[in-house]
């Protein structure tokens, strides 16, 4: 097959202070950007050739770049100028770009970051034809769950590993998860009741004749799915009355990889397998919905590339050989594997980090909804007032709110987060005297969920003024 392949991403990053947590200033490194080109005319212009803009995100720490639709070859340079580029302009403001989804203390859940992968083709014929459209869009959902495996990068939840190898897909508020495209053919839109902002008609009429064949992404014709065909021939009300050239395969199921290599590889991996789609199309084979696939999907959003596929192997050893089949597909398109990932290594594997909690039970407890704490401490300890002033207390019984206090340690290169390598984490109660830090050795008496300790403190009240009476 001779077939034209255009990509296009959207990544999304953290604008980061000195010590590797979220500074809202995203604004400061577009501000940069802006004054570098309005000097330098040549960067101006490879700036415009190779990107479309920078959008905002809801959070002010949250910034993304969105690249032209561009030749596969031209990719991984793009991708790396874009990074440092926008690693220069935070490393003037004395900020980090970190490219990663969620940040291991501070997104709970939000705010979460993603990946957005978008591939269009043309070839001889009807390259674009809805039918095989359709077919090569449910090709890849079938490969879904090893998508997932090789791309799960957030594991570390409000600074614990709590079982999920993917909590942004686990917990993400907006992405949904996407069902098998379908062919339709209907003469009429329904727009949904959502949508009434934008959209004042809850029906639109079309005239019927054949271009009204439409894909059917789901029946609320929503974008915001983790894998769709998206452009004026779907039911996705955004698209309604876009340009057919906007057609193209959206893939969101992207966690961000910090690892530049690794983000390049999961391309090349979508592409052999959009390629391989292609081609059983055109030789006619039959495709099924492939069976378990929403328990694949769920189990690889928990498990990665140790989840269990229906054969009875790991994931990882099933994208081993979805690698080794397809790789000549990439070569033919003039791209290269340059990470782990062919051999089923993603990155999460690579860049494990350590968390070093001096109490865990109490991050437990404020995991749960614990705020309130009572421990029993067995040896002098130091109260640390509102002044900053130490003051020594002797052993006995304390309560207080639980603050916990976190530390990072990262690798960072020309404004650029390379990776986060360990997380410490101290507990202190709170008094209301001042801030007393929980030893190891210390015993919990009690603890209260914010519920509970309203009803404690109201009765306490209540008990004192009965008896003043």
């Amino acid at each position: 097959m001779r077939l034209n392949f255009r990509v296009g991403i959207e990544e999304e990053g953290f604008t980061l202070n000195h010590l590797g947590f979220l500074a809202p200033y995203s604004y400061l490194v577009a501000e940069e950007l802006l004054d570098i080109i309005q000097e330098d005319a040549n960067t101006l212009r490879k700036i415009r050739s190779i990107l479309l803009g920078l959008q905002w995100e809801p959070h002010p720490s949250q910034l993304e770049y969105v690249t032209h639709p561009l030749k596969p070859e031209n990719l991984y340079n793009t991708l790396k100028y874009s990074r440092e580029i926008l690693g220069r302009c935070a490393q003037k403001k004395g900020l980090l770009m970190g490219f990663f989804s969620m940040h291991p203390i501070q997104s709970t859940p939000l705010p979460i970051n993603g990946t957005h992968i978008n591939i269009s083709y043309t070839g001889i014929g009807e390259a674009r034809r809805l039918s095989q459209l359709n077919y090569v869009t449910n090709y890849l959902r079938n490969y879904m769950p090893e998508i997932i495996a090789a791309t799960a990068n957030t594991p570390i939840y409000r600074g614990v590993y709590n079982g999920y190898t993917s909590n942004r897909l686990r917990l993400s508020r907006v992405l949904k998860k996407s069902e098998y495209n379908k062919l339709v053919i209907k003469p009429f839109r329904i727009i949904p009741p959502t949508m009434r902002e934008r959209f004042r008609y809850g029906i639109l009429f079309e005239r019927i004749r054949k271009y009204i064949r439409r894909i059917e992404v789901n029946k609320e014709g929503d974008r915001l799915l983790d894998l769709t065909v998206r452009g004026p021939h779907t039911n996705i009300v955004e698209d309604l009355f876009k340009s057919p050239d906007t057609t193209r395969i959206e893939v969101r199921m992207i966690d961000n990889q910090l690892n530049l290599n690794y983000l390049n590889d999961i391309i090349c991996i979508l592409l052999g397998l959009i390629y391989e789609g292609l081609e059983n199309y055109e030789k006619g084979k039959e495709l099924k919905k492939r069976p378990q696939l929403d328990r694949l999907r769920e189990a690889a959003i928990k498990n990665g590339v140790d989840a269990i596929s229906e054969e009875g192997v790991k994931l990882g050893d099933r994208l081993k050989e979805i690698v080794e089949r397809i790789e000549p597909n990439i070569s033919h398109l003039g791209l290269k594997l340059r990470s782990k990932l062919k051999h089923g290594i993603p990155e999460a594997k690579q860049n494990k980090v350590l968390i070093q909690d001096s109490y865990p039970e109490a991050t437990k407890l404020k995991i749960d909804g614990y705020i309130w704490m009572k421990i029993k401490t067995n040896k002098t300890r130091n109260i640390i007032k509102i002044t900053g002033e130490k003051e020594k207390i002797p052993p006995g019984t304390y309560q207080g709110i639980i603050v916990p206090e976190y530390s990072l340690e990262y690798e960072g290169d020309d404004g650029i987060l390379k990776k986060i390598t360990k997380i410490y984490i101290k507990h202190y109660i709170y008094t209301g005297e001042g801030y007393i830090e929980i030893d190891q050795d210390d015993d919990i008496v009690a603890s209260l969920k914010p519920a509970e300790r309203l009803i404690q403190v109201t009765t306490n009240t209540i008990n004192q003024y009965i008896t003043t009476l």
